[in-house]
């Protein structure tokens, strides 16, 4: 499962499982000491869910919402760290020409 620039399994309800690189290998297992469970964002999974993200949370933050009537982020949003650049894709479009 695709949320925000996060690679998750949707195995035992996705929050348990992330792609990450770990001393530059690619790891999925979650690290309580590392990650936060971040839910996606409600408006839609692809987009960040708060507008400071990457960066922690901060007071008065929103979830970004193209429709209108964004809303201020979860409150046990307010105690997540950073989300580090080990944690984060970059979506790479791939075309086939046949």
């Amino acid at each position: 499962m695709w949320s925000a620039d996060r690679l998750h399994s949707k195995t035992n309800g996705g929050d348990r499982w992330r792609l990450h690189l770990r001393q530059g290998v690619p790891n999925a297992m979650f690290d309580p000491d590392l990650h936060d469970a971040i839910r996606p964002n409600r408006h839609h999974a692809l987009l960040p869910p708060w507008w400071s993200y990457p960066e922690k949370p901060n007071p008065g933050d929103t979830a970004p919402n193209p429709n209108g009537g964004s809303h201020l982020v979860y409150e046990e949003f307010r105690h997540h760290r950073r989300v580090s650049d080990d944690q984060r894709w970059q979506i790479k479009p791939v075309m086939d020409a046949h």
